[in-house]
């Protein structure tokens, strides 16, 4: 495997960590504001 290929894959892993953080943090801003409205 060549080192451009390993870089992608370390890059996407990162980017998909980060997309999945965010939809966290926004669900519980959602079930925050949620219960602060309720």
């Amino acid at each position: 495997m060549s080192q451009e290929q390993e870089q992608d894959r370390q890059f996407i892993r990162n980017f998909m960590a980060v997309l999945v953080a965010l939809t966290v943090m926004g669900i519980g801003c959602g079930v925050l504001a949620n219960i602060v409205a309720g």
